[in-house]
Order: C-alpha cells, then structure tokens, then sequence
C-alpha cells in the first residue's frame, strides 16, 4: 500500500507543471474566438480574469465591445464610463465608445460600450486597432482584427 502511494505522489510531483498547465489552458485560457454576440474575442487582461468581445454592425457602421469573463459567457462589468477604440485600418482614427449599462449593471459600471457611426454604413473593409481602457486603478490594451468576412 506504501509503494502505491508513494508511486501516486511521485506521479503527481513530476507531472505537477503539466498537469497545472493542462488546467490553466482548460479553465483560465479557455475561451473561443468568437463571442456570445458573433463578434472578434479581444484579449486585454495579463491575468485573463476577462476579455472583450468587438462587434462590429457594418449595415449602421457602429462598433459595439461586450466585456466577458474569461470565458466569454457572462457579462463583466467594469467601473469605467468609456473604453477608446484606436483603428488602424481602414484609416487611422480615435474614437469613445461610451458605456451602455446593462438593466442587471450597477450605478457606474458597465459591460456594454457602444461607438457612434465608426464606419460607412455597408462598407465592406478589415477593421484592425487598439481597445484600451482605465479601470480598477489598471490599464487594459489588447489588439483586435475583425475581417469583411465576419471575426
């Protein structure tokens, strides 16, 4: 009985890293390319506690972000009034998508963030820039490419 105990903790201490690699990809990294809204999963959090979903609606040209949790499943709001969206392509540009709280959503805090008009209604080109936002006292900046074709 000793030596199969001994054989399951030797086991466990050289798998250990594996093992605890395998469980972080599978429950913390695990999210899909494509979000819950049928957008492009940004990922923006060293500590992958969440991640933003860029929709972009190219019939009105506006640019909708959901923040989700690190499985992009559920909403997670974060304190901040604003998230600055930077394109690169088609043309370089700035531009405030201002939070949209949710009806479950607390006073100042948002999950939903929403441009005005960032592209011509129908236009037909890449998106490809920078989300950037301040929030818990942090800075959060991931990149995003959303294709013609869809994420």
């Amino acid at each position: 009985m000793r030596k199969a105990l001994a054989a399951v903790a030797c086991g466990f201490l050289l798998t250990g890293p594996v093992v605890g690699y395998a469980v972080y990809e599978l429950l913390i990294r695990h999210y899909p390319n494509t979000g819950p809204h049928g957008g492009t999963i940004v990922e923006w959090d060293e500590t992958h506690e969440m991640v933003a979903e860029a929709v972009v609606d190219r019939k009105c040209g506006i640019v909708t972000v959901y923040v989700l949790d690190s499985r992009a499943k559920r909403y997670r709001p974060l304190q901040a009034r604003s998230i600055t969206l930077t394109l690169d392509a088609p043309k370089p540009m700035a531009v405030k998508l201002v939070s949209m709280p949710r009806s479950w959503d607390s006073p100042d805090w948002a999950s939903q963030f929403t441009s005005g008009r960032v592209l011509e209604p129908g236009a037909e080109s890449n998106l490809a820039g920078t989300l950037t936002v301040t929030a818990h006292g942090r800075r959060f900046v991931g990149n995003f490419a959303v294709k013609k074709d869809g994420p």
